[in-house]
């Protein structure tokens, strides 16, 4: 069976920036969701719901890091904060998956808020990053 990577399923979405965030991640867990559910009855049956009217996936990333260093740590929160890149959870801007075989450069943003905790003498706690993939770059 060939490697089948989610680079193989996407169609090109152009990021708002250029800026490619390219960082030391210790694991990525990628979680595919298809907007699908199933409703079990009592008696045990089950029915199915396709809420989709194409056969396409939402694939979303958690990059889990340790130990990172303050120049790490600091360039994931400037992507985070900074207008022109992540702009919180709306901004788009490209991501290397260094994890995978090929090096894949993705579109992304940010799914959820940031949380970061500090600790004497400058250690930056980022324990993981969940990114939402839109799709590749053209």
């Amino acid at each position: 069976m060939a490697i089948s990577e989610m680079y193989n399923w996407l169609s090109v979405v152009s990021p708002g920036t250029s800026t490619t965030l390219d960082i030391r991640v210790s694991e990525v867990v990628e979680d595919s969701v298809k907007k699908q559910a199933v409703f079990i009855g009592d008696d045990g049956s089950e029915e199915y719901a396709d809420y989709g009217t194409v056969d396409i996936s939402a694939f979303y990333v958690t990059l889990k890091f340790v130990d990172l260093t303050e120049a790490e740590a600091g360039t994931i929160m400037d992507f985070y904060q900074d207008q022109n890149k992540g702009n919180g959870i709306i901004g788009t801007f490209q991501w290397t998956n260094n994890a995978e075989a090929g090096q894949y450069i993705y579109t992304v943003r940010f799914a959820e808020h940031l949380k970061r905790a500090t600790s004497p003498p400058f250690r930056f706690d980022l324990s993981s990053i969940k990114l939402k993939v839109l799709g590749k770059p053209s």
